[in-house]
């Protein structure tokens, strides 16, 4: 966090959304070894918990995937706030907590402890989700050169690359 606040702070963009990428790849290789916990969650529970608890296999993978979703919303959050947008966090994720009580309420009572762990995915993901795509708005875009302001062979260039590509299309597809 301090790191990426002083590579802001210095307006290092680059250098900065570098920095803030690994992070993020991070949080997207946890996805798989979700899987692989959610796959083995009855041999995990069976070993370390006992015959007892064998129906909570589905409930623990629905929570691995869950909390894996959270650690998203965490390291994004962690982004935000060091780029100076503390609020977007609450914005997005503030509004998803009276949504998650109603499911809980409509869910719960339907579907018990499977009901209660899909809700908590479910809106663990939609956090997740908001908050890269807020991550990604932050990330500095190569805004194109106006033609207006290239000089006439680079336009010409551009322009006789384009219709090349174009009549190449065409001839490939019979249409010329």
């Amino acid at each position: 966090l301090s790191s990426l606040s002083r590579l802001l702070a210095q307006s290092n963009d680059r250098q900065a959304q570098d920095l803030a990428r690994h992070p993020i790849r991070l949080t997207m290789i946890l996805l798989p070894v979700a899987a692989v916990l959610a796959g083995a969650a009855p041999d995990i529970i069976g070993l370390f918990f006992g015959q007892v608890f064998l129906p909570a296999p589905p409930v623990l993978g629905i929570l691995t995937f869950a909390s894996t979703m959270l650690v998203v919303v965490s390291v994004a959050g962690t982004i935000l706030t060091a780029a100076g947008k503390p609020r977007w966090t609450l914005t997005l994720t503030v509004p998803l907590i009276p949504l998650a009580i109603l499911g809980h309420i409509i869910m719960v009572p339907r579907f018990g402890a499977i009901g209660a762990a899909s809700v908590t995915a479910v809106f663990a993901s939609l956090a997740a989700f908001g908050s890269l795509a807020a991550v990604y708005r932050l990330q500095p875009h190569d805004v194109p050169e106006p033609l207006q302001r290239m000089d006439p062979l680079t336009r010409g260039s551009l322009f006789h690359d384009m219709q090349a590509r174009f009549l190449r299309i065409l001839r490939d597809r019979g249409a010329l």
